[in-house]
């Protein structure tokens, strides 16, 4: 059986909330509104932005079309060697098309510019994507919770305690 041509992509950085626009409503379902006041902070309408070593967001679009989005961002304020993946999403239509990867790629090269050693995400607590990242060579750490304890932080960040069920996934890049 042939695979099928992968569709081309490409990134572009903006600010501009309007270019996010075909993204709001299509992804919203899965990820939360969270979602949307990251894109009003990276847009500079709401928050502030500067509190990050590192924040990146790149569109992903199919000819002048926007699929999807994707960022890193450094939870630690202090270093980049450990980025975080900041939404990773395509729209619906498009999925399992081999585009997930594509922007992996992508999000590697970015990675390693930024002196990055080491990518880690949250997965939703259904844990539909973790086969996706373990195809892409992360492993599951547990869940948030656990994760939290087995490194014996003293306290959880907020994000951590909204997420307390979902996944911790990990990713050593090559340098």
């Amino acid at each position: 059986m042939r695979k099928p041509t992968p569709i081309k992509i490409s990134f572009k950085q903006s600010r501009n909330i309007k270019d996010f626009r075909p993204l709001i409503d299509t992804l919203i379902g899965d990820f939360d509104y969270g979602f949307l006041w990251t894109i009003l902070e990276w847009c500079k309408l709401a928050g502030n932005d500067d509190d990050h070593a590192y924040w990146e967001f790149w569109l992903v679009l199919h000819k002048k079309d926007v699929i999807g989005i994707c960022g890193l961002y450094s939870k630690y304020y202090n270093t980049n060697e450990e980025l975080w993946l900041n939404y990773l999403g395509v729209v619906p239509k498009l999925r399992n098309k081999g585009i997930g990867r594509h922007i992996m790629q992508h999000l590697y090269v970015k990675a390693k510019k930024a002196g990055c050693k080491t990518i880690m995400s949250y997965v939703g607590q259904s844990g539909d994507p973790l086969n996706f990242y373990k195809r892409e060579g992360f492993e599951v750490l547990g869940r948030v919770k656990q994760y939290v304890r087995g490194y014996e932080l003293r306290e959880m960040d907020s994000d951590e305690v909204e997420r307390a069920k979902e996944w911790v996934i990990r990713k050593e890049i090559a340098q």
